[in-house]
C-alpha cells in the first residue's frame, strides 16, 4: 500500500509544482519543468520498481509529464515553441550525461568512501542505452508535437490531443527504447529473448498511460489560467 501512496503523492507533487511554475512564470515556467522533468527521470530510471503488479523503472510520472508540459506549450505558444521546449530539455540531458562522466572520471579522495561509488552508480550507462534514451525522446517528442499540432488544425477538444498524442508516441517510445536497448543484450536467442523485451515494453507503456490519462484535468487547469491571463491582457 505504501509504495501506491507514494507513487501517487510524485504524480500529485509533480502536477502541481507544473501549475505552481505556470502560474507565476507562464511559458518560461514550462520550459524550466521540460529541463527538470528530463533531468530527473535521467536519475529515477536506474531504479527498478514493482507497481500494480508491474515490473517497471521508475522515473515514468517524469518523463510522461515532460510530454504534458509540450503539449501544453503547443496549445498556448504553438508548435514551433513545442519544438524548442523538446530541444532544450535534449541538451540538458545531454550536458546532465557529459557533466556525470566528468564527476565519475575524477580520482576520488583516499577518505571518500562511499561518495564515488554512488556517482558511479548514478551515471553509468552503456552506450547502448544512452543512444536508445536520445533516439527514442527526439523521435516520440517529435511524433508527439506533429500528433497534437495536426489535430489542434482539425478542432479536436483539449483532452483527445493530449490524450492520442500522448498515447500515440509513448507506444513509439516505450517499444522502440526497449528494441535499441535490451533486444540481443539477454541469454537465449533472439526468439527466445523477443518475449522478454515486449512484456518490458508493455508495462512502460501502461503505466506510462495511466499517467497520461490521469493528467488531462491539470492540462484543462493550465488552459483556464492561460484563458484568464490573456483576457486581462
Amino acid at each position: 500500500m505504501f509504495q501506491y501512496i507514494l507513487w501517487f503523492s510524485q504524480f500529485l507533487c509533480t502536477y502541481v509544482l507544473i501549475i505552481f511554475l505556470f502560474r507565476f512564470w507562464k511559458k518560461e515556467g514550462l520550459l524550466v519543468w521540460a529541463v527538470l522533468a528530463v533531468v530527473l527521470a535521467n536519475m529515477q530510471v536506474v531504479k527498478l520498481i514493482n507497481i500494480f503488479g508491474l515490473d517497471a523503472t521508475l522515473g515514468n510520472i517524469l518523463y510522461v509529464s515532460s510530454f504534458f508540459v509540450t503539449d501544453a506549450i503547443s496549445e498556448f505558444y504553438g508548435k514551433k515553441e513545442a519544438q524548442k521546449a523538446m530541444y532544450i530539455s535534449l541538451l540538458a540531458s545531454f550536458l546532465y550525461l557529459v557533466y556525470g562522466q566528468f564527476a565519475v572520471a575524477f580520482t576520488p579522495h583516499v577518505f571518500d568512501t562511499t561518495g564515488h561509488d554512488a556517482l558511479k552508480s548514478l551515471f553509468y550507462f552503456s552506450p547502448r542505452i544512452v543512444l536508445a534514451s536520445f533516439i527514442c525522446y527526439w523521435f516520440a517528442q517529435t511524433v508527439d508535437i506533429h500528433i497534437f499540432h495536426q489535430m489542434t488544425i482539425k478542432k479536436y477538444p483539449l483532452w483527445k490531443k493530449n490524450i492520442w498524442s500522448t498515447l500515440l508516441s509513448q507506444g513509439v517510445d516505450s517499444f522502440l527504447f526497449v528494441f535499441i536497448a535490451f533486444y540481443g543484450a539477454f541469454d537465449g536467442s533472439l526468439a527466445e529473448q523477443l518475449p522478454i523485451v515486449l512484456q518490458i515494453g508493455l508495462s512502460t507503456y501502461l503505466i506510462k498511460s495511466l499517467v497520461n490519462i490521469l493528467d488531462v484535468p491539470f492540462l484543462y487547469l493550465l488552459r483556464k489560467y492561460h484563458n484568464e491571463e490573456v483576457a486581462n491582457g
